[in-house]
């Protein structure tokens, strides 16, 4: 069972991490961006990226659709951030709340998958998630894989 675990952790983390990269720009040489990024960078009006770039936290906070009325997070303020180890409740908690229980309602698992999954022992099981709260993938993910956890128990 605990292998099990990790084996489907180490999946998760591969495919967030790698979606979670898929989003940076590219670069024509190392070092020089490309005509793209150039002519982007040359824009005078601040444009807010969709895809934050690594550590850039202050991204999280970004309204999407019709959030723009709702209140807007300032994540540079460190009392919003979760890192190191935290227990998944705390996506519960706002800013994290607004997108972690709108992915968990809206995502039903394949039962067919879930009666496979409910085969497999968990008595030894450990799962272990990095996330990054400001990523796309995550946002989506995360909130998916807890209500898969939470229906298998």
């Amino acid at each position: 069972m605990m292998r099990t675990a990790f084996a489907l952790l180490s999946v998760v983390a591969i495919a967030l991490l790698a979606g979670c990269s898929a989003g940076r720009k590219n670069v024509a040489v190392a070092g020089e961006p490309s005509a793209a990024v150039a002519a982007e960078q040359q824009q005078p009006e601040a444009q807010v990226p969709d895809v934050a770039p690594f550590g850039n936290a202050a991204l999280a906070g970004k309204p999407e659709g019709d959030e723009g009325a709702a209140h807007v997070w300032d994540f540079r303020d460190a009392t919003t951030w979760l890192l190191g180890e935290f227990l998944p409740g705390m996506l519960n908690n706002p800013p994290h709340s607004e997108w972690y229980h709108e992915g968990y309602a809206g995502y039903q698992p394949d039962q067919e998958v879930m009666a496979e999954l409910m085969e497999i022992e968990k008595d030894d099981l450990t799962i272990t998630i990095v996330i990054g709260t400001w990523c796309p993938d995550s946002r989506r993910e995360v909130p998916r894989f807890m209500k898969i956890a939470d229906l298998w128990g």
